[in-house]
């Protein structure tokens, strides 16, 4: 539970019956009793406008910086990852 992410984009109902096989596996299958056909399945695809991804662990020593008040901005920057316009 050290890592973060955060996306945004556009979801929309993915129609492809190709994609749709592509993803499709015994792991997946073991949850639908219908297959591949099964109502209960909705396929969605999402387009990335942009992600961030970070790491939530500070070590003890940010930790306790941050208890104390002090600025930690740098540490998180350098564990931060910011894509846009994907």
């Amino acid at each position: 539970h050290d890592l973060f992410a955060r996306f945004n984009g556009t979801l929309s109902v993915e129609t492809s019956r190709e994609r749709f096989d592509q993803f499709w596996n015994n792991f997946v299958a073991a949850w639908y009793d219908g297959g591949k056909d099964d109502p209960d399945i909705l396929f969605l695809r999402m387009d990335l406008g942009s992600a961030e991804i970070w790491d939530g662990d500070m070590g003890l020593l940010n930790v306790a910086k941050m208890a104390l008040g002090m600025n930690v901005h740098d540490v998180a920057e350098e564990r931060h990852v910011k894509q846009t316009s994907l």
